[in-house]
């Protein structure tokens, strides 16, 4: 999306200190604040808004699949790591016992469904815009409960 040159030129992160210790020493570290410049190529919008707004149009139009699977991570020393992707409406102990269940049965392997999740029980927004949404629902919730 950007050239090497404008990554390049891009702000960098840059720490700030929080907190010091009663003889000066920095105990704590915050990132801080950096402005995203506009660019023309994206209409204005900085890089980040055009990847949120990149996000929205791939969830809407349903080209790209979702299949339930996990593969394994043995890069834990004496564990074994699990990258899951599930097809449920919530994450509940339910969900993840039958999660790890299946991943015992198979064999402790990685294991990818033959079919891809149904499209309508996807979901058709970004997690950003779904956040903004429930701010939106909330702050006119306060609004009609302040009227009353």
């Amino acid at each position: 999306m950007l050239s090497d040159a404008e990554i390049a030129a891009r702000p960098k992160i840059r720490l700030e200190v929080c907190e010091r210790s009663p003889t000066g020493k920095a105990l704590s570290y915050t990132i801080a604040a950096r402005s995203d410049p506009p660019y023309e190529r994206f209409e204005g919008r900085t890089l980040a808004e055009e990847t949120q707004r990149l996000e929205g149009e791939i969830c809407r139009s349903g080209e790209l699949m979702t299949f339930e699977e996990f593969s394994v991570d043995r890069g834990f020393e004496g564990a074994i790591g699990l990258h899951a992707v599930v097809d449920a409406p919530s994450l509940t102990r339910d969900v993840v016992s039958g999660l790890i269940e299946r991943f015992l049965a198979l064999g402790e392997v990685s294991w990818r469904a033959e079919q891809p999740v149904p499209r309508n029980r996807l979901p058709e927004t970004t997690y950003e815009q779904a956040l903004r949404s429930g701010e939106e629902e909330e702050s006119t919730s306060r609004a009609l409960t302040a009227r009353r």
